[in-house]
């Protein structure tokens, strides 16, 4: 019988859920709207873009291309391609991070390649609203303008003390009434999810700041 693996929230020791607000609640005018998004099945994908066989594996495992520049970010199937490096991604999406990395290295069988699952390691926070780009960028180096980091793009960099991995959402659909635009995702490893937590709650402070439930949380 398959082990069933059970993942907990980082952030379950905040009671965050109480504090959310519920859907069929009104929203409050906060500059910034803040969630621990659940678990989502993570691997790490490295191997030579420009290798025929491996650019082509990719995209038959995943059902995307390969973005052409670092930084950029595509999507597919619930399943989002970040590019962290020349010869370096991070996939994720789904809840099942075996069965990604096994996906992943059948079709690139060929090829020389690593796969490494490692959603266990992380925690991704979700900030959006008029006012979450100054909110990050008080303990953040990048340039968040929207000209310079637009939206479908990501980025390793430092929060405060931390490393983190931001990506600027292409929010639409259903999620648009419960996340003002702009959004964005902060990835960072579990055991400163605390630590980010309170930061940017912090941070977010003086332009009011708005628990919410983020899509997908039961």
């Amino acid at each position: 019988m398959p082990e069933v693996l059970e993942h907990h929230s980082a952030l379950a020791h905040l009671g965050l859920a109480a504090r959310a607000r519920p859907g069929d609640a009104p929203a409050q005018a906060a500059g910034v709207a803040m969630s621990e998004l659940p678990y989502r099945a993570a691997v790490n994908l490295r191997g030579r873009r420009e290798e025929e066989a491996f650019a082509a594996g990719v995209e038959r495992a995943l059902g995307v291309a390969l973005p052409a520049r670092v930084g950029g970010v595509a999507a597919a199937g619930g399943l989002s391609v970040l590019t962290l490096g020349p010869d370096e991604w991070l996939i994720v999406g789904g809840t099942d991070g075996p069965a990604l990395r096994r996906r992943l290295l059948e079709a690139l069988n060929d090829s020389f390649a690593s796969a490494v699952e490692v959603g266990q390691q992380y925690c991704t926070l979700r900030l959006a609203g008029p006012r979450a780009a100054d909110t990050l960028q008080k303990g953040c180096p990048l340039d968040l303008d929207p000209g310079a980091f637009p939206a479908g793009s990501c980025a390793q960099s430092l929060l405060s003390k931390i490393e983190v991995l931001i990506h600027r959402l292409e929010v639409a659909g259903s999620e648009a009434p419960v996340f003002e635009v702009p959004a964005f995702e902060v990835t960072v490893r579990r055991s400163f999810a605390d630590y980010a937590w309170r930061w940017l709650e912090d941070a977010a402070g003086e332009y009011g700041v708005e628990i919410v439930a983020a899509p997908g949380t039961p």
